[in-house]
């Protein structure tokens, strides 16, 4: 009886960190980006600041990086400045 118990809280753990392992969230898209940062505005959202888009490329931004971030769609395209 005791083997069987244990073989089963041994299940239900393991079950359990693969059900939490696939809910974790991916990080943005836009973290992969090379020097993402040269390229992005900011904007304050109440209490907090996030990355945005802007209108035309920034001067100091890689080509290459602006036409990656540019490219993205859906939920990981950045919201417009």
């Amino acid at each position: 009886m005791k083997w069987s118990l244990n073989k089963l809280l041994l299940s239900a753990l393991l079950l359990s960190l693969c059900a939490m392992e696939s809910f974790a969230a991916l990080p943005p898209k836009y973290l992969a980006v090379k020097e993402f940062k040269k390229c992005l505005g900011s904007k304050q959202i109440e209490t907090y600041s996030a990355w945005c888009m802007p209108a035309k490329k920034i001067a100091i931004c890689p080509k290459e990086s602006w036409s990656q971030l540019k490219a993205l769609r859906g939920k990981d395209k950045l919201p417009s400045c």
